[in-house]
Order: structure tokens, then sequence, then C-alpha cells
């Protein structure tokens, strides 16, 4: 069984009233690493940036994402490199409509190859919702290990 133990909250900054900034440290016997999370509500801004060591060679993986909330959705922005070197580029956004909403979300890695892309396409009309989702994905390719 495995058990992760974050070595605690080291710091709960306020830059403004809605502003505020959260960092987590792990330190564990094959890996540490270190996670920050910082959101302003009023700005509707969210960052979060990771980078964790492994121990038995010291080799690093990082990833960072950050999304903007805008007038009628979002956009949002990452990037993120494994520890064999893979790096890998974000980017999506969603726009609310009349009647749903519609979402995009693509992966490219360093070549600039797509290895991900969804499209999601929801409507809703007389009591009814339609919702279109096309995905495409690169055999091997997981976008939950590196972007949330």
């Amino acid at each position: 069984m495995k058990v992760l133990i974050l070595a605690g909250l080291a710091a709960v900054a306020a830059t403004g009233a809605a502003a505020q900034t959260r960092t987590w440290t792990y330190d564990g016997p094959k890996y540490s690493g270190t996670r920050t999370v910082e959101r302003d509500k009023e700005a509707g801004a969210l960052s979060r940036d990771l980078e964790v060591t492994r121990k038995s060679d010291g080799a690093t993986a990082s990833r960072s994402y950050d999304r903007q909330r805008t007038e009628n959705g979002y956009t949002a922005t990452g990037e993120a490199t494994g520890f064999k070197g893979q790096t890998y580029a974000f980017s999506g956004s969603g726009t609310r409509t009349e009647g749903g909403f519609t979402r995009n979300q693509t992966v490219t890695n360093g070549a600039g190859e797509t290895v991900f892309d969804r499209d999601v396409n929801v409507t809703r009309a007389n009591g009814q919702v339609h919702r279109d989702m096309s995905v495409t994905r690169a055999q091997g390719f997981h976008p939950r290990r590196f972007f949330p």
C-alpha cells in the first residue's frame, strides 16, 4: 500500500483580498517535490506549478499550468517536462454559448506534433442536453500524467 504524506502546508500568503498562494512540499523515499498553487478569484486567474526530483538518479520532472477567466469562458496554457526529458505544451479554451458551451484542449509534443486533442460542444434546448465530443490521442500518451 502506498501512502502519500505531504510534508506540511508551507505558506498561505494573501497578495490581495482574493489572491492566495499555497505551497506543499513532499519528501518521500523515492521522490521529493514542491507544488505551488496561486489563485486570484477577483482576477479569475489560477496558476499551478509542480517540480519533482527522483532520488535514485536526480532526474527532474516539472509541470506548469495557467488559466485565466475571460468574459465568455476561459483560456489555459501549460508546459510539462517528464523525467526522460520529453516536453509537452498544453493549450485550451472554453466558451459559454447561448444554450451551452464549447471547450477545446490540445497537447503537442516537443516536435510540435499534436498528441492529444479534445473538442466538446454542449447545447441545451427544450429540456434536452446534447453533447458532441471528439477525442484524438496518440498511442501511449496519457494526458492526466502531465496536465490537470
